[in-house]
């Protein structure tokens, strides 16, 4: 076989599932996932192909991602309790709390249980799966498959409690003295970082994460939910990566006429190939190379537009892209 690529973060073992499902192992195919992955099926619509490079085909002589053939096997291939979780493993005394029920907080609560320990999720939120949440759209990331992996950590006999903020409603202390024996925080990515401009307090700057939140979690624009989408007919994203254009690819949905704002060239979008395409295809937007300076706002004290500067850029000696703001441009 020919292998190119840096290969699964969790050590995801892909050619072993690819032996299972080419030999029709499909239940052996699904465990191999599992002694890495406690919810392949959410991982494997989310990340990114480990092995982009790596030919595998089919009977038709056509290329298939390891990721489509994984997140096959996990949606399709149902495995018995016994096997997700083997009967040989002691229940062991201890309990252990865990802070925040996102991917860390889930997949520590879920190797913890295979282990023997007794585990509580402590969420804050009134949902749970923390950023898979409301991070991702719909079209990515089902309410279903994000519903049945939580399905899968509860059969392990994990105990979820929601509304419970940590700090608020009682501190480690507290934890301790109801007989947890240890503690693990997954608290989740924290609070967005703002531009730094001028004007960004405006009404109509938003956070994406304050935007997926209201659409995710609140409904908003979503019949017959009452709350709000205060947003605008042309909408500006600054930032790159997937989370500005999973949240581009909402709003054009909604009608909007969406631009995402880079501060460097179209081969620096934080997406992969696929993403940019589909969002091409989409008809969003990309305007390379600008940096925000300030935020425009009008008599009232909303937003009305976006200054930046254009970006000039150059080759260095070791072949690197460098950028220069170009003032008053």
């Amino acid at each position: 076989r020919f292998v190119k690529g840096e290969g699964c973060p969790l050590g995801t073992d892909f050619f072993a599932v690819i032996r299972a499902v080419a030999n029709n192992d499909l239940a052996g195919a699904r465990e191999k996932l599992l002694e890495a992955d406690p919810f392949p099926s959410v991982t494997n619509r989310l990340c990114v192909d480990p092995y982009p490079e790596t030919q595998v085909f089919n009977r038709q002589a056509e290329r298939i991602s390891l990721r489509a053939i994984a997140r096959f096997v996990a949606d399709h291939v149902r495995v018995k309790k016994t096997q997700d979780q083997p009967a040989s493993v002691p229940r062991l005394r201890q309990k252990v709390a865990v802070i925040g029920s996102g991917p860390a907080g889930m997949a520590a609560a879920s190797a913890l249980a295979r282990l023997g320990f007794r585990v509580t999720i402590f969420e804050a939120a009134h949902v749970f799966g923390g950023t898979l949440s409301y991070c991702y759209p719909l079209f990515r990331l089902p309410e279903k498959v994000l519903e049945s992996a939580i399905g899968q950590i509860k059969a392990q006999d994990v105990e979820f409690v929601p509304n419970t903020l940590v700090g608020r409603d009682g501190g480690l202390r507290e934890l301790i003295d109801h007989g947890f024996a240890a503690v693990l925080l997954a608290c989740g990515a924290g609070a967005p970082k703002g531009l730094g401009v001028p004007g960004e307090e405006a009404a109509g700057v938003i956070s994406v994460e304050e935007f997926l939140r209201l659409r995710h979690w609140m409904k908003a624009g979503i019949e017959p939910y009452s709350t709000p989408l205060d947003v605008g007919r042309k909408v500006l994203i600054v930032g790159s990566g997937e989370r500005a254009f999973d949240a581009a690819r909402i709003l054009v949905r909604l009608g909007r006429s969406v631009t995402v704002v880079v501060d460097g060239s179209e081969s620096q979008l934080g997406v992969d190939a696929v993403m940019a395409r589909e969002a091409s295809e989409e008809n969003v937007k990309v305007r390379t190379f600008a940096r925000p300076r300030a935020v425009q706002t009008d008599h009232s004290g909303c937003v009305k537009g976006l200054m930046c500067d254009h970006l000039d850029y150059k080759i260095d000696g070791q072949g690197q892209l460098t950028t220069i703001a170009q003032p008053d441009s």
